[in-house]
């Protein structure tokens, strides 16, 4: 719904409480952080709207010493906006700053302007009672909920919100951060170009599997490296970017295996490292397994990946089954079923052809598919919607 001679540019207050600093980008990124930066980019692109930034950037304990002060400051300017008539629609990236609308809304008086909260997952399912508390109040008082996959909208439903203000907006990348994939003869000297010592140590032939993610439990990485890696042939190797709380699972699982060469630990990469991995290494890999108190929202390296050539395979569980699009941009197979991973994998190891159409299509799919353009026309529609329907 664009601004027209008879539409004014939608005013949007857009509230984030979990940015890195400015100056260090990388250091506090994971998929809420970059799905907001991202959309919020997208957003202040337009000429539609008109977007104004309430925006916390900490990391570490800097987050802490801040939060209070933050979320002091976004209150009265919320309020004051809101009041002022100076915006026409609020917008919270996370449930986590959400909750600021339980306490503006009362005070509004016959004002209405409509709030909305992008979820994330997590931030819904997380099993500490005031909090899911807070969250069913939430869902009672916020105009629209806007999960970024099905599985966390049916998150969202199970908590009481209201069926008609639940709007699923899937997570989109950025089509710029990455150039063209390259061909599939340079991927090798790419990849070596970001590891020369580990590309090096790779044997004649070798597929590179690889994974990127905050190592935690729901990711399925120990499960994946002591269930999945024996199935496979010695020339399959396994490259891991990031850390978590899985890491020392992740080592153990490693070191039992027969050739422990077979999986190379990254650590946390840079910008360039994770570009010369996903355009460097053969065939991306998610595999993800339930786990109780967690849910995978989305799964936007699927996307990153795709979009650099290289397909994925992946668990068909909670929100990857909206990031993947079989036949498209990847394999889903059952969650926890190890001959099926590999069985998929070596599918594509064996015809080293269709894993490169394959991975043209990938990266044709997300480029037409999954622009935040086209995303943050999603939120738009929304709120201006809602807006229109206060005035």
């Amino acid at each position: 719904m664009a601004a027209g001679p008879d539409r004014p540019p939608l005013r949007l207050l857009f509230v984030a409480h979990c940015f890195p600093p400015a100056g260090r980008p990388l250091s506090k990124v994971g998929g809420m952080q970059r799905v907001g930066m991202d959309l919020l980019a997208a957003l202040e692109r337009r000429g539609d709207i008109t977007v104004e930034p309430v925006i916390l950037r900490a990391a570490g304990l800097g987050m802490a010493a801040k939060a209070a002060p933050f979320y002091a400051g976004a209150f009265v300017r919320i309020l004051a906006r809101c009041r002022s008539g100076e915006i026409d629609a609020v917008l919270f990236s996370a449930m986590p700053s959400a909750w600021l609308a339980l306490f503006v809304k009362p005070l509004l008086g016959r004002r209405r302007v409509p709030m909305a909260v992008i979820c994330h997952g997590h931030d819904v399912i997380w099993d500490f009672p005031p909090w899911q508390a807070m969250v069913r109040r939430m869902f009672r008082t916020l105009d629209a909920v806007m999960p970024v996959s099905r599985a966390t909208g049916e998150q969202a439903l199970v908590r009481a919100l209201p069926p008609e203000r639940l709007h699923v907006i899937h997570n989109g990348v950025d089509l710029d951060r990455f150039p063209a994939p390259p061909e599939p003869g340079q991927r090798r000297a790419i990849l070596a170009a970001a590891f020369p010592r580990q590309t090096a140590a790779l044997p004649e032939g070798a597929l590179v599997l690889a994974i990127v993610g905050r190592q935690v439990a729901r990711k399925g990485h120990a499960w994946f490296i002591r269930e999945v890696m024996p199935r496979l042939p010695a020339h399959v190797r396994l490259w891991l970017a990031g850390d978590g709380p899985e890491a020392g699972a992740i080592a153990a699982a490693a070191a039992a295996l027969a050739d422990r060469a077979r999986v190379t630990r990254l650590g946390l990469v840079d910008e360039a490292q994770l570009a010369g991995l996903y355009r460097g290494g053969d065939l991306f890999v998610m595999p993800n397994v339930p786990t109780a108190g967690d849910i995978e929202g989305f799964g936007v390296v699927i996307l990153e990946a795709a979009l650099n050539g290289m397909p994925a395979v992946a668990s068909a569980l909670e929100g990857v089954r909206d990031a993947v699009t079989p036949g498209e941009n990847g394999v889903l197979v059952a969650p926890a079923d190890a001959d099926a991973f590999a069985a998929a994998i070596l599918s594509f190891d064996r015809d080293r052809a269709m894993l490169a159409q394959a991975g043209a299509r990938a990266a044709a799919f997300t480029r037409a598919t999954f622009g935040w353009d086209a995303t943050a026309d999603g939120y738009v529609r929304v709120l201006a919607a809602l807006a229109s329907a206060s005035r």
